[in-house]
C-alpha cells in the first residue's frame, strides 16, 4: 500500500482464498520507501526486526545502453548473519 493511501486508525481487511489446503505467512510492517536512482550504491544499516521497502524503477536507457538485465546484490553486515530479501514485481 503506497503511503498516503491510508491513515492511522484504518482497519485494512485481507482475504486470502485457497482453491487446495494451503498454508501462509502473513505478516505487516510499516516500512519506509527508500527509492534507488539508476547505477547508483547504497549502504543502509538497519537494527534488529526493521524493515524497509527499496523502490527501483527500471529505466528504458541507462548509461550502457539498453536495460536487458538487472543486478541485485544484498550483503550482510557479518559473514552468515541471517536475512531476508524479498522481491516483487508491479507496474
Amino acid at each position: 500500500m503506497h503511503q498516503g493511501s491510508f491513515e492511522v486508525g484504518d482497519n485494512i481487511y485481507i482475504t486470502v482464498f485457497c482453491m487446495k489446503e494451503c498454508t501462509f505467512d502473513l505478516r505487516a510492517y510499516y516500512a519506509p520507501e527508500i527509492e534507488l536512482g539508476d547505477n547508483e550504491r547504497k549502504a543502509f544499516r538497519w537494527g534488529g526486526h526493521s524493515t524497509a521497502v527499496l523502490k527501483y524503477f527500471v529505466p528504458y536507457l541507462s548509461g550502457e545502453g539498453f536495460t536487458d538485465s538487472i543486478s541485485i546484490t544484498v550483503e550482510p553486515e557479518r559473514p552468515y548473519s541471517i536475512i531476508e530479501v524479498f522481491l516483487s514485481h508491479g507496474r
